[in-house]
């Protein structure tokens, strides 16, 4: 753990329209605005929309982040648009396991922004650094098999469904659910 530490790698990436940045202190306020604006899209799919956001935990929530991010135990990036610097959701680079390498890429969009082909290029710009700035061999991303918002985002961004994973988890309401994993492979 001490040596990745040391990894060196860029806090904040560009693509076309966004900037990705890792959290800093101070993106508290952003985030719970955001989430509290999101809140019913996302409850059927993250766990952490069953509660009403709190403005403190949601900062205390980023600086841990800034905190892994620099421990280079998660790499979770904040979404903005470069023209204006409107917070659109996060993404990132999360699971990481450094012998492989591979990680999983998460995301969520803020629902002003949803449909608008954001997330996905902010996915393609985590795989591209992922796999040319970190040398990833495996990028997966895991969601809800009945989430066609979240699988197209993975299908748009160039990944592979490998397979379903029945009955894999709990969902939000608490049955049972089932998993689409999608994967881009470096060979």
């Amino acid at each position: 753990m001490t040596k990745l530490i040391l990894k060196e790698f860029p806090d904040t990436l560009e693509t076309e329209r966004l900037l990705l940045r890792c959290p800093l202190p101070g993106d508290g306020i952003l985030v719970y605005e955001a989430m509290k604006e999101t809140r019913e899209e996302l409850l059927p799919w993250m766990a952490w929309a069953l509660e009403e956001p709190d403005c403190e935990q949601v900062e205390i929530n980023v600086r841990k982040a800034h905190i892994h991010f620099l421990e280079r135990r998660d790499l979770r990036f904040h979404l903005f648009i470069k023209e204006n610097g409107a917070f659109v959701g996060s993404s990132g680079l999360h699971r990481l396991d450094w012998k492989v390498p591979c990680a999983e890429i998460g995301y969520w969009c803020r629902k002003r922004y949803m449909g608008q082909g954001l997330i996905s290029e902010a996915v393609r710009g985590l795989r591209d650094f992922g796999v040319k700035q970190l040398g990833m061999k495996r990028l997966a991303i895991h969601c809800d098999r009945e989430n066609g918002a979240s699988r197209r985002v993975a299908e748009r961004a160039g990944f592979t469904l490998e397979g379903i994973l029945r009955q894999h988890e709990r969902a939000t309401n608490g049955e049972l659910r089932d998993t689409a994993i999608y994967a881009d492979v470096v060979l």
